[in-house]
């Protein structure tokens, strides 16, 4: 048997590369259609993943707002002041049972936590992360953001009503009351930003409130009565529509269990909780677009830089609070390499703001937004049902509907 021998023209590795880069640029013209839906699959993936860990960050950062409110220390056990619980707890919302009640309607239950992450994850796609990252500029974003972010509803009335049981049934209702009550003071306070925009557009939206004012030009500062009105009006009733405390009377503990979730266990118990913190990153995007500049820094002057004394006076407080660690903390411990490593993160962060300012902003304001909810949860008790009705309809929707006109008044008078 004779031994194989390569052969003396065979092409070696950079011949191949050459193949493959002289035929690329045409298969990529030719399939581009394909090409698009890989980019955009992996980018949702991303986004996907990204706000996976976001979730995980607000559930900790919620549990140490909580504890230091109420003179707690909150979790300390696993990791360094509890940080690794975050990665503990789906974990065991794994490994634990998937129950189904025999007297559910099995079908509608088992997919009603699907359809509420679905439409809380599908508005991502018009959110405007940066001057460039975005994945579909829709002309009618704000639109699709009402519209898809209400099949949320349909996913928890599906839940309250496959379960078969009484509470979860009366959660249900109050959610439909709440919710589509609710939904007219948001819609309100949205038209009056589209109304002095020209545009449904989330990207142009942003884009509208740039100029060399810097900050002044945001709509929040621009016209500071009429949209600061219309600002709290929206955040209020976006509080109510994420069922957040106070809002939070469809599963309110003392009076329906657990609410439309009370028969569900395991992942699909953490799906309705994953769609909760999605919804509150959703109201304070959508907010931090509409009336807080999208992605604009924070400058006086010069919309589209680092302004010099924001960013020295960041480099202050950095350079404070390292010493105050290091002074404090680390040195009477005799813990320095925690003190490289807390040095070395808030470096990377300040790194971040100059490589990425856009990105970098734009996630600053919705997580101060984010604080402020998870700031009136432990701070503001939790009103009765007719009280929360009597907000919407004889407060929120006459302001709302005064401030419209106001709104249509002056977008007549500037024209």
């Amino acid at each position: 048997m004779q031994p194989v021998t390569a052969s003396v023209g065979a092409p070696d590795l950079k011949d191949r590369l050459d193949v493959l880069l002289t035929y690329l640029p045409s298969f990529l013209s030719s399939h581009g259609e394909i090409v698009s839906a890989v980019f955009l699959l992996i980018v949702a993936l991303a986004v996907l993943l990204g706000v996976s860990v976001y979730v995980c960050l607000a559930v900790w950062l919620e549990r140490k707002i909580s504890a230091d409110m109420q003179d707690r220390l909150g979790p300390m056990r696993v990791g360094w002041h509890g940080v690794v619980q975050m990665l503990v707890d789906p974990v065991k919302l794994a490994l634990k049972e998937d129950l189904c009640p025999g007297a559910a309607d099995r079908p509608f239950f088992m997919l009603a936590p699907f359809v509420v992450l679905a439409a809380s994850f599908a508005t991502f796609a018009v959110m405007p992360f940066s001057a460039a990252f975005i994945l579909a500029d829709l002309d009618i974003g704000v639109l699709y953001v009402a519209s898809v972010g209400a099949g949320v509803l349909v996913g928890l009335v599906m839940a309250g009503w496959a379960s078969n049981n009484k509470w979860a049934l009366f959660s249900a209702i109050r959610t439909i009351a709440m919710l589509v009550s609710y939904e007219i003071p948001v819609g309100l306070s949205i038209v009056t930003v589209v109304m002095m925009v020209g545009s449904l557009s989330t990207q142009k939206i942003v884009l509208a409130q740039l100029s060399d004012a810097g900050m002044a030009g945001w709509h929040l500062f621009r016209f500071p009565p009429v949209f600061m009105v219309s600002f709290l009006v929206f955040f209020i009733a976006g509080l109510a529509e994420v069922n957040r405390t106070p809002f939070d009377l469809a599963e309110a503990d003392s009076e329906l269990v657990a609410g439309f979730h009370t028969e569900y266990s395991g992942m699909r118990w953490s799906f309705f909780f994953l769609a909760e913190y999605a919804d509150m990153l959703i109201v304070s995007m959508l907010g931090t677009v509409l009336y807080l500049g999208g992605w604009a820094p924070l400058t006086v002057t010069r919309p589209l830089t680092i302004d010099f004394w924001v960013f020295w006076g960041m480099a202050a407080l950095l350079a404070w609070y390292l010493h105050w660690l290091w002074t404090r903390i680390y040195l009477p411990r005799g813990e320095y390499g925690l003190i490289v490593v807390q040095t070395a993160i808030l470096i990377a962060i300040a790194l971040a703001l100059l490589v990425v300012p856009s990105l970098a902003w734009f996630l600053i304001k919705s997580l101060a937004l984010i604080f402020v909810m998870m700031w009136l949860r432990w701070t503001l008790p939790r009103p009765r049902i007719d009280q929360l009705m009597y907000l919407c309809w004889k407060v929120l929707i006459p302001v709302a509907f005064v401030n419209l006109f106001v709104v249509g008044v002056m977008r007549l008078y500037w024209r």
